[in-house]
């Protein structure tokens, strides 16, 4: 049964996250600050719903030691991330036509910032 708590409990976060960014998906500021703002709700909910199933912290997003995993994390999926574009790419499956815009890349930052959180 605690299980089934800790599910509701993350997939309802996840709706409401999911559902208010593409809600503001044609305004690309305000897709970063929901974005941002989901990505949050959806560390409260976790925080708390393994507070009140499991009493115990959830060490895995303490605060004490946040940034330096996220700080570790983002390297790495850069870095993944980056040997994926440049596989296609030199294989020919992927063309670069121009930076396009810092306001969209605003945008897109927030989309994946509330995306990979609820991974």
């Amino acid at each position: 049964m605690r299980f089934v708590w800790q599910f509701l409990a993350v997939l309802v976060a996840y709706a409401v996250g999911g559902i208010a960014v593409q809600a503001v998906k044609d305004n690309d500021w305000l897709t970063l600050v929901v974005g941002l703002t989901s990505v949050a709700l959806v560390v409260f909910v976790y925080t708390w719903v393994v507070r009140r199933t499991e009493r115990r912290e959830a060490l895995d997003v303490a605060l004490d030691t946040a940034a330096a995993k996220a700080g570790w994390g983002t390297l790495i999926g850069v870095g993944m991330f980056s040997a994926v574009i440049v596989n296609l790419y030199t294989s020919g499956h992927y063309e670069v036509e121009g930076l396009g815009s810092v306001q969209g890349a605003v945008g897109l930052v927030g989309f994946m910032a509330a995306a990979a959180a609820t991974e």
